[in-house]
């Protein structure tokens, strides 16, 4: 599944599309494939793509306490 990142600044958001996870290792180790771009906050290109974003966004399910304690049952325990 693909992420989406997205830095703003006044007049520039630097945007990361692509399948690497938000780690040192995901973003440059571990063969995933992402897309950085720098395009003004203003601009079409970043309206296109917060609204893919976006409308994305509008399925999101919130992280509740049971999906961790399920992640951690099938996973094993979580580094303290």
């Amino acid at each position: 599944h693909w992420k989406f990142y997205a830095v703003a600044r006044k007049e520039q958001v630097t945007v990361v599309v692509g399948s690497s996870n938000l780690t040192r290792d995901g973003l440059l180790k571990s063969g995933e494939l992402s897309l950085t771009l720098r395009i003004q906050r203003k601009s079409k290109q970043y309206r296109d793509i917060n609204t893919v974003f976006e409308e994305e966004w509008k399925h999101a399910v919130p992280l509740q306490p049971a999906h961790i304690d399920e992640y951690i049952k099938q996973r094993g325990q979580l580094p303290q």
